[in-house]
């Protein structure tokens, strides 16, 4: 019976091991490698006989998996990439959609959910969860900029640093705030920043 091969990229030792250990235990799925940075896969000797590649969205020294889909995909066509998270980034679906990955999950998701998972995926279908602008309509409203600016401000930006960091007036960051607060009908940014992080929308 043929083994699809997995190639496991986790940073956390712990996560990286049970996810070997869980998966491994199904007779048809075959780990053949653990990595803990992203980067690694251009260097694993057996990288031509992966069928999938299955990697977290942060791996070690600060590495992110979606910005090496698209390199993966090109030099190895043949292997599919799950991606997976811990993490309810706003962002990280569509990236991973497309950048090119064969499939999305949450780390919260059940052995059993996985395999079906890897075994859609080997058969040419794709995993993903509804993004979080499919989800709520006041996050369709936002365009990538306003996305940008609310990512940066959750972070502890104020609105100077967010207009340098995104090569903008601080008038144009002000014009776009204001828009902001229109379109999703909170009073302040701040209030905006609370209830996102309240309801798990870490941007």
């Amino acid at each position: 019976m043929y083994k699809i091969k997995i190639l496991l990229v986790e940073d956390q030792d712990l996560l990286l091991d049970g996810l070997a250990l869980s998966l491994g235990t199904n007779e048809e799925i075959e780990i053949v490698g653990k990595l803990k940075d992203i980067e690694e896969f251009f260097i694993f000797p057996q990288k031509n006989d992966i069928d999938i590649l299955l990697s977290d969205v942060c791996t070690a020294n600060n590495h992110n998996g979606l910005d090496y889909i698209e390199k993966i995909k090109k030099d190895n066509p043949k292997i599919k990439v799950i991606m997976m998270t811990s993490v309810m980034e706003m962002s990280f679906i569509d990236r991973a959609k497309n950048a090119g990955a064969d499939s999305f999950v949450y780390k919260t998701i059940a052995t059993k959910e996985l395999i079906a998972v890897i075994k859609n995926v080997m058969q040419g279908y794709s995993t993903f969860p509804l993004s979080k602008r499919e989800e709520l309509p006041v996050l369709k409203e936002l365009t990538d900029n306003e996305l940008n600016i609310i990512r940066l401000f959750c972070q502890g930006n104020n609105r100077k640093e967010i207009a340098s960091k995104l090569s903008f007036s601080e008038h144009t960051i002000k014009n776009h705030i204001t828009l902001i607060l229109e379109k999703t009908g909170f009073s302040s940014m701040s209030k905006f920043a609370i209830w996102l992080m309240q309801n798990g929308f870490i941007v």
